[in-house]
């Protein structure tokens, strides 16, 4: 069993080229849930979502943030009603009822997590998807705006809207416990891969649960990070200005790898990386050049097939 530490849309892409050259009950997903949003009173956890949808089979992926044939009725109607409101997000009428289907399974003692198995299960998926928490734990961006959930930072950064950064947030992460599953998982995996997800958001809040940490320590496995950044830029300009200004640190692979110092054994890195090879094998790690650009499905098999080969 190989287990993916996934967050972002990045490692959904990452997994699409995996799927491809092996079977899906041979694999466990770690998902992050930070990357939320409320709308209308429903919490909307995107990158799971489509993560699901992704393992389903109902994913566009011309698109990535949308699910095939969906409709927009919904969105529209409370957009209507609320004089219309010029919102900033756009979800589909198969998301809403996903998410209303886990709330209604919630309400009756559910868990989250229980919720999302349950589900899975349903769409035929034969992965394990598995929630980082079953607590309310927020990612929140400090800026000049006031303080955003990730993703309308996001969009009001790509709007060019956000003048300064200041700090990042995970809101609720003291409070909350991770998913009671994942320490076992992790024990039994044959691999773990961190997938190409940017640390702020996706893999460092994981890790601020000790135990999560310790498990991925602990296992009796080898660990394969792929690397989030082509030569010195992150893949994600937002993710740029959290981690110049938010977290005051370059945006160098060699920056990213000092965050997780003794966790990685093996690094995929960009083929624009390449002179950082030397340093990074000096940090204690086997790296791999290659390319780490998954735009295309050709791209993204020829990588998943390099990490299975390593594995």
């Amino acid at each position: 069993m190989i287990t993916v530490v996934s967050g972002g849309l990045r490692t959904t892409r990452f997994l699409e080229g995996l799927l491809r050259v092996m079977p899906q009950d041979e694999l466990a997903i770690i998902a992050n849930t930070l990357n939320n949003v409320n709308v209308v009173g429903l919490a909307i956890y995107p990158d799971l979502e489509y993560l699901i949808f992704l393992l389903a089979g109902k994913l566009d992926i011309r698109y990535w943030e949308t699910v095939q044939n969906d409709t927009y009725s919904f969105m529209n109607a409370f957009s209507y009603l609320l004089n219309n409101e010029d919102l900033w997000f756009r979800f589909g009428d198969i998301l809403f009822s996903h998410v209303i289907v886990r709330k209604h399974l919630m309400a009756t003692g559910k868990s989250f997590s229980e919720a999302i198995e349950i589900i899975t299960q349903k769409l035929g998926i034969a992965a394990k998807v598995i929630p980082m928490t079953s607590d309310d734990v927020v990612f929140k961006v400090s800026t000049d705006q006031g303080d955003l959930p990730f993703l309308e930072y996001r969009n009001k950064e790509l709007q060019g809207l956000i003048k300064e950064v200041k700090k990042i947030e995970y809101d609720g992460i003291d409070k909350a416990k991770p998913n009671s599953k994942i320490e076992e998982t992790l024990s039994k995996s044959d691999a773990i891969v961190i997938g190409p997800s940017n640390p702020p958001l996706n893999i460092e809040p994981m890790l601020a649960f000790q135990d999560i940490k310790n498990a991925i320590e602990k296992a009796h496995c080898s660990v394969i990070a792929i690397s989030p950044v082509l030569g010195d830029e992150p893949i994600d300009q937002p993710m740029r200005r959290l981690i110049e200004e938010a977290i005051g640190i370059g945006t160098s692979i060699i920056n990213i790898v000092e965050r997780y110092p003794g966790l990685i054994d093996t690094l995929v890195i960009d083929e624009n990386d390449e002179k950082y090879k030397q340093e990074l094998e000096d940090m204690g790690m086997e790296v791999i050049v290659t390319k780490v650009r998954i735009g295309t499905q050709e791209n993204r098999t020829k990588l998943a097939e390099i990490v299975t080969k390593l594995i």
